[in-house]
């Protein structure tokens, strides 16, 4: 076969690839003489099933497929809801074992977890406005325009000729700088290039997120201990306090950006200088 079969799960956003299964001899349909079969595949990440419908050409090893569950790689808005998915997986996942009878009321492990929350929060913001930012050549100029370090930088002609994508590989760039858990520079540039408010995304939470930050710096940092040297001390409610808060505000972003007027599939090389 040419190639494999690669999908985002629906349930954790893992990718995963596999090799269509060239001895199954039960297929669903024969269309002419394309055969179509249907393979479950289970995600290498949650072991959750997808179900795979496969058409082959008997003719030769070419072969295509399309899913009922899970986000084939490369179309739409896949490389997206992967990451959403990924996200609420994660923090799911993390709410589910601070309930469970094996959680173990660790003062280092505590650290982990709530920084794993504010990590996930960062992440999604990252992920989620690279996703959106390079699937459009409206947004990758409405970003370098009202970006203060790049819509003044200078290029020659020479460099433009020879990389026809130099603007998704310079804003590519810069969007793998942003800090994302600063809250001031992400709420600016949501707004200024998706139009998605995210301060009243965040309602009156603000000042909780932030300090919850600082909690993370301090415990990546300085071994969970402030500038002075004081402790922080987080407990099992401070973390699921927090998961649920992230979980939420993730949701919340998720529901602007069904909003979004986005083409994934067109061909940011083509911008125009």
């Amino acid at each position: 076969m040419y190639g494999n079969i690669e999908f985002y799960c629906s349930r954790c956003g893992q990718l995963n690839s596999h090799e269509p299964d060239s001895n199954n001899d039960l297929p669903l349909a024969i269309d002419g003489e394309v055969e179509h079969q249907l393979e479950i595949l289970n995600c290498t990440n949650c072991d959750n099933p997808s179900q795979v419908h496969v058409s082959k050409d008997p003719h030769s090893l070419n072969f295509d497929y399309h899913l009922n569950d899970g986000y084939k790689l490369g179309e739409g808005e896949s490389e997206y809801q992967a990451v959403f998915k990924s996200a609420v997986f994660n923090l799911e996942q993390l709410t589910y074992h601070l309930l469970s009878e094996n959680y173990v009321n660790n003062t280092y492990f505590n650290r982990l977890f709530y920084t794993q929350c504010i990590i996930t929060l960062e992440t999604y913001f990252g992920d989620a406005l690279r996703c959106h930012v390079l699937s459009s050549d409206e947004y990758i100029k409405k970003f370098i325009l009202t970006s203060e370090k790049l819509k003044n930088e200078t290029y020659s002609l020479k460099l433009i000729i020879q990389n026809p994508n130099l603007l998704e590989d310079i804003v590519t760039s810069r969007l793998s700088e942003i800090l994302y858990h600063n809250l001031g520079v992400v709420t600016k540039i949501y707004m200024n290039v998706l139009d998605i408010d995210l301060q009243k995304l965040i309602v009156n939470e603000r000042r909780y997120f932030e300090t919850a930050i600082l909690i993370r710096h301090d415990c990546v940092h300085r071994s969970g201990k402030t500038k002075d040297g004081k402790a922080h001390y987080i407990s099992r409610d401070d973390i699921q306090k927090l998961a649920k808060s992230v979980k939420q505000l993730i949701l919340n972003l998720h529901d602007a950006m069904q909003y979004l007027d986005v083409n994934i599939s067109e061909n940011i090389g083509g911008i125009s200088f």
